[in-house]
């Protein structure tokens, strides 16, 4: 029976459009406007239609469902109240547009006549993610007397734009007395607009080094090539370390009887590189053709004016062994500079703690790398590794809700194996100004879908690590620096962990953190935190050992 309230009949009718799309996960937050869609949600969920997760704070609710979203590469729809709530979800989009991972913001706003009018909790929702977002404004009243078919219409128009807003108009009553008409209706097809830069054919007779950066597919064909790629690329067959990099850029290097010339004719980039300053000078230099891979919508555009774009690729030609053996070369002393850097260090540094967590890491396991110190930090020790997932936000490179994006991440994961005896393990290893930024993340007690197997270990330096290499980290700043760049805490993780119903270590050693890794992966259940207590004030001087490679 049909209620003859609109807002309830709507939200069935969205409800029901978006499930027919093959939306299987939806994350609501409490309000009293969406409360029409967060009851039929309620409503398919207790008829196994669909899983609601449940967030009190709309950031972290929208970091949440993009982490899921990037692990499944599927829709999770983010249902919020009128007001300041959708603009909180802003973050996360821009994310997910930078990052070209498919989000939907619904947001639930009072009636048209109301604004303007300084009502309560009323704003232009209509505007608030610009162009990043496609956005379609609508109202209850138009959604019920179009019935399924409107809303279908609806959907598959910003379910194709991967990036959406469907802001609707929800007015009294909100809710009705009678039942609402629920549907099944046929699937329907969502046409994503896809970008293409056409086809390259690349002559790998050439030395040709490959940078794969954020998101980096393997593409038939580069894998014969050697390849500097970011932790959240594909593993290349034949890595080269990031430290390298400067090599590629200098004059051909002689010992008087032997030449070996280390520039690449052409560089191809995949992805988006965005984490190393000598690599993104490499990729500037304008003596060198560039070749771009891409579909992206937005796709680096490197400095130099030699950009060849494409968005499929074959090869010709041979590899030389050579270049091969060379590059090889370069990346070993790059390596072996970074392990005889550690070992010389008398500090416990984020180094450190990523190189311990990297050894620990086994086949399946997904990793989360936060960002600032620690995705830097774990492209120095060696990853990407083969059969390990890893994720971070690189769109913007911001510390936005990286926890609940790391829960996103762990809870898409462990959906992948229903049947196990135990989920796969994720791992976030993030900063303590990251996990500060983001500490509500933690408060997942509202979801009856626990997560079973997170460890996130956090390297506390009690401040902002990453400042101390940088410009304003120099001996002229260093007066206003511990305030103004570091944010120097001494901010207690403990009680706080607790307080979210969380388990809570601390270590103090590389040994400790493996033997605590070893022990909460063979004991630990749901959400670990691991508070690694390093040192901040010696990374100015270990990044200047690292950066004394010859060729830098």
């Amino acid at each position: 029976m049909m209620s003859t309230a609109s807002s309830p009949q709507a939200a069935a009718y969205l409800c029901d459009a978006l499930l027919a799309a093959g939306i299987r996960d939806v994350v609501v937050c409490p309000g009293s406007r969406n409360a029409p869609l967060n009851l039929a949600f309620a409503a398919a969920e207790a008829e196994g239609r669909v899983r609601v997760h449940v967030r009190a704070d709309e950031r972290s609710a929208a970091f949440f469902a993009l982490g899921m979203a990037q692990v499944s590469g599927e829709v999770v729809p983010v249902v919020v109240t009128s007001g300041t709530a959708g603009a909180n979800c802003y973050p996360a989009v821009i994310e997910a547009a930078m990052s070209s991972i498919p989000l939907l913001i619904i947001t639930a706003d009072r009636p048209a006549r109301l604004q303007g009018r300084g009502a309560s909790q009323t704003i232009d929702q209509q505007h608030l993610f610009g162009d990043v977002a496609t956005t379609l404004s609508t109202s209850a009243e138009a959604i019920a007397a179009g019935g399924v078919t409107a809303a279908q219409a609806v959907i598959a128009t910003l379910l194709g734009a991967r990036i959406g807003h469907l802001n609707v108009r929800f007015d009294l009553p909100l809710l009705g007395t009678t039942p609402v008409e629920t549907t099944t209706p046929a699937p329907v097809t969502v046409a994503h607009h896809t970008n293409n830069y056409g086809h390259y054919t690349l002559d790998v007779s050439k030395r040709v080094l490959v940078i794969a950066g954020d998101g980096a597919p393997a593409v038939a064909g580069l894998e014969i090539l050697p390849t500097i790629a970011e932790p959240t690329a594909t593993a290349p067959e034949h890595p080269v370390h990031p430290l390298a990099a400067p090599y590629f850029a200098s004059t051909p290097i002689s010992d008087g009887e032997h030449t070996i010339n280390l520039a690449p004719e052409v560089i191809v980039v995949v992805g988006r590189p965005t984490l190393h300053r000598p690599v993104m000078a490499l990729i500037a230099e304008h003596t060198i053709p560039v070749v771009v891979v891409t579909s992206d919508k937005h796709p680096l555009q490197p400095d130099g004016n030699n950009v060849t774009y494409c968005s499929t690729l074959s090869v010709t030609g041979t590899c030389d062994p050579t270049w091969i053996r060379h590059t090889q070369a370069a990346s070993s002393v790059a390596a072996e500079q970074v392990k005889e850097t550690l070992a010389k260090s008398t500090e416990f540094t984020g180094l450190h703690v990523a190189a311990a967590v990297a050894d620990q890491l086994a086949m399946g396991d997904t990793l989360f790398l936060g960002s600032s110190s620690p995705i830097r930090d774990a492209a120095l020790v060696g990853l990407p590794f083969e059969s390990v997932a890893c994720f971070a936000q690189r769109g913007v490179a911001g510390i936005d809700g990286n926890v609940s994006h790391a829960i996103g991440i762990a809870q898409a994961v462990q959906a992948t194996a229903p049947g196990e005896p135990r989920a796969p393990r994720t791992i976030a290893l993030l900063g303590d100004l990251t996990m500060l930024h983001d500490i509500g993340g933690l408060a997942t007690g509202f979801d009856e879908y626990p997560i079973e197997q997170l460890i996130i270990v956090v390297a506390n330096d009690h401040g902002g690590a990453i400042f101390e290499a940088l410009e304003v980290g120099a001996d002229e700043h260093r007066p206003h620096f511990e305030k103004v760049a570091a944010c120097a805490h001494d901010i207690d993780f403990a009680p706080i962990v607790a307080g979210f119903g969380h388990d809570y270590r601390q270590v103090s050693s590389v040994t400790a953190l493996i033997e605590t890794l070893d022990e909460v992966t063979d004991t630990g259940l749901g959400i670990t935190v691991i508070e690694a207590q390093v040192d901040r004030h010696s990374r100015r001087e270990l990044h200047a050992l690292l950066a004394g490679n010859p060729g830098r």
